[in-house]
């Protein structure tokens, strides 16, 4: 945390310096009410609570003062209770709600977008305007020049067809002029209804896909997004013990960069042309300069879904180490705010980075299904494994917290069945702390249905069009 405002808070800048360079694990904080020396220990991760130890002097009357301490990307209110002025020489557990500025989010949030769609649209942008590849004809122009074959035979015979109909219409149009033979003008319609059925059939055989209006132009921009606005806003700062990349995220990156990228070299170095339909900015043999942008949008998105892994599993770690030390721990409004609180992070979570991926993985589904270039199958699939992989990690700190809480409250649930079976009148309670949740059910199962339909919708999308 990165203190600002020393003067108002009264801490000293030393102990500001030693937090944030993280020497300190205790942060001793002078109220400037007199309240005493207070020994301030950070929020650990994911903990709304915090404790308040030290020494308070008699002569202070401490009930409901307030000591406001501002940071640069959290406002903090701290609340001392319960601190009798002349016996107690301890103060008692306070609240902390940890809440971020909101013109600070809004600033992180701007410039999430910003940097989104200058890596996403912007740059990709500048660079096929540069080669020629934005349009429909630069692309088509480039195909016949380099024969690139079926295509650039479909296009030839589609040139030929065009200009067949041009020269069909001036003739309809000249006799529409001139004479009023009907048969002759019927004739002329009834060859160029069958020259445009002839070119719509060839136009099913290949897709044109520049920049300009293509899912790509949106697509990145909307996953780095989403992926920005997770790992730069939503996902708590770690501690530096969390701070190196674990061995199995980085183990498994290594392993998707190779599954989804082979496909996509294999397409543009190895395979022919055969059964190839979508001939698009990025591939290789249009234009090299947009197929290696394309390359280094691929490796920054891995990035981020490495280190967002990385962030998450230490949550998931983190989170699993809290509950073992309160495993004996009954349920309290602790359990009940964290469980809550655990849950709405999810469900924020878990939108945030479908519609990222949404649009992401339905720009390969609709190459298979709309446009039957098979060869984009093993890419949608392993985008799609991404896509479940993030899910279930985002999904770790929840399951295990909500695993926790069911088991703590079905120990007291037992233990109040077993004393009215005693004969203590305890049936009340017992049912009672059925009903004890955070977490409506039609919420909980409502929150998974979407989530499960969100997996499915590119596929159904592209089979719609």
């Amino acid at each position: 945390m990165d203190l600002s405002d020393c003067g108002r808070t009264g801490i000293s800048s030393a102990s500001v310096d030693a937090l944030n360079n993280h020497r300190l694990p205790v942060l001793p904080i002078r109220s400037p009410h007199g309240i005493g020396d207070f020994a301030y220990r950070r929020a650990q991760l994911g903990c709304s609570m915090m404790t308040c130890i030290g020494a308070v002097p008699p002569p202070t009357r401490a009930n409901g003062r307030q000591i406001r301490a501002l940071s640069r990307n959290h406002c903090a209110i701290v609340t001392i209770h319960d601190v009798h002025p002349v016996t107690s020489t301890r103060a008692t557990v306070i609240s902390y709600n940890s809440l971020y500025r909101i013109d600070h989010l809004l600033v992180r949030f701007g410039a999430v977008i910003w940097i989104s769609v200058l890596l996403g649209t912007i740059i990709p942008a500048l660079v096929a305007a540069h080669y020629h590849v934005f349009y429909k004809e630069d692309i088509e122009k480039r195909i016949i020049a380099r024969e690139l074959n079926p295509a650039a035979d479909i296009l030839s015979q589609e040139d030929h067809l065009n200009r067949r109909v041009k020269a069909i219409n001036a003739a309809i149009s000249g006799l529409l002029q001139t004479t009023n033979d009907s048969a002759e003008v019927k004739a002329l319609v009834s060859l160029r209804l069958d020259i445009q059925e002839e070119l719509s059939k060839l136009d099913e055989q290949i897709v044109v896909a520049p920049f300009y209006l293509n899912d790509l132009m949106v697509a990145w921009s909307a996953m780095y997004i989403a992926l920005g606005t997770l790992l730069f806003i939503l996902v708590p700062k770690l501690d530096r013990r969390f701070s190196h990349m674990s061995w199995r995220i980085a183990l498994a990156i290594g392993a998707i960069y190779p599954l989804y990228q082979g496909p996509v070299w294999l397409r543009n170095f190895v395979l022919s042309n055969e059964q190839r339909r979508v001939y698009g900015f990025a591939n290789f043999d249009i234009c090299a300069a947009t197929f290696w942008m394309q390359e280094i949008n691929t490796f920054i998105w891995l990035l981020l879904i490495a280190f967002l892994w990385h962030r998450w599993f230490a949550i998931y770690v983190h989170r699993s180490n809290e509950l073992a030390r309160d495993v004996d721990t009954p349920p309290d409004m602790k359990s009940l705010t964290r469980l809550g609180d655990t849950f709405l992070h999810w469900q924020v979570s878990s939108v945030i980075l479908a519609s990222g991926f949404m649009f992401f993985t339905g720009v390969y589904w609709s190459r298979v299904i709309v446009s039957k270039d098979r060869r984009y199958l093993i890419s949608a699939v392993v985008i799609h494994l991404v896509w479940a992989l993030s899910w279930m990690l985002a999904s770790l700190p929840l399951f295990v917290t909500w695993q926790d809480f069911s088991r703590k409250k079905m120990r007291l649930t037992l233990a109040a069945y077993q004393g009215n079976a005693e004969g203590q009148n305890t049936e009340a309670a017992a049912e009672a702390l059925e009903k004890l949740t955070p977490i409506a059910l039609w919420n909980g199962f409502g929150s998974a249905l979407t989530a499960a339909l969100s997996f499915v919708f590119p596929i159904f999308h592209a089979l719609a069009k």
